[in-house]
């Protein structure tokens, strides 16, 4: 499996807070069955996690790559960032103050939950306009998507794409997200479900329950598109088609 979303990178956001950690929480991802992972700090959050891409983001990520192999962890580790929408985005792509995932098309971009659907319309049309593709980070947690699911059609038919988190399926982030989340898994229109990781605990980067729940639903070429092939398109910056 690959997860295209984790907070592993140590001492950077609210995900691992020491490499000891990051190395327990890379421990765990091989474990349950991911194979590559692509490490994605908060960025772009300002006065709390801007993590712009300097060379204290890039010496971070290659003292973890570093790690992982002293301690022979056979994690792929990705560059990426989940990307604050605010601001302007698109000049800051351009400028690579902040990244895509592997430097592809495609960009992990969260909002505020209590957002509005037209606000978060307006950022996401300004990346897309720049030739970048929104995968648009655990919408089922947005109040807006809650009450409101043709906000997400509206994106799917724009060529968005959206990720789940797996906590949202488990029940983790409580009922509303998990209806959704299953609402939404229904449809046949999500490409995407990462851990969204931040420790070693609850929110850790084991993706394997997860997915064998979802088996028990779903066929199992629509589970294996969303946990490996739609990310392997991502880091191939190749089309993602939805079933």
């Amino acid at each position: 499996m690959i997860d295209i979303h984790l907070h592993i990178l140590p001492e950077l956001d609210d995900g691992a807070e020491t490499m000891e950690d990051a190395i327990i929480m890379a421990e765990l991802a091989v474990e349950s069955g991911v194979k590559t992972a692509i490490a994605t700090p908060h960025a772009n959050i300002r006065g709390v996690f801007q993590n712009y891409y300097d060379d204290r983001l890039k010496k971070s990520f290659e003292s973890f790559k570093i790690a992982l192999k002293e301690k022979n962890i056979p994690l792929q580790l990705i560059e990426g960032m989940e990307i604050y929408g605010q601001g302007n985005i698109a000049e800051l792509l351009k400028k690579g103050r902040i990244i895509s995932l592997n430097s592809s098309r495609y960009i992990l971009i969260e909002f505020p939950f209590h957002e509005s659907a037209a606000y978060m319309n307006r950022k996401l049309e300004e990346v897309y306009y720049e030739g970048y593709v929104p995968i648009i980070a655990h919408p089922e947690r947005y109040a807006c998507v809650q009450e409101d699911m043709s906000v997400i059609f509206n994106w799917i038919n724009k060529g968005y794409y959206i990720q789940l988190n797996k906590g949202s399926i488990t029940g983790y982030f409580g009922k509303g997200c998990k209806i959704t989340a299953f609402s939404l898994l229904n449809e046949g229109i999500v490409s995407f479900i990462a851990s969204d990781a931040h420790n070693t605990y609850r929110r850790n980067p084991c993706l394997d329950g997860v997915r064998s729940l979802l088996e028990e639903y779903y066929p199992l070429e629509y589970i294996k598109s969303i946990f490996e092939t739609n990310p392997m398109k991502v880091i191939q910056d190749t089309i993602i088609e939805l079933r």
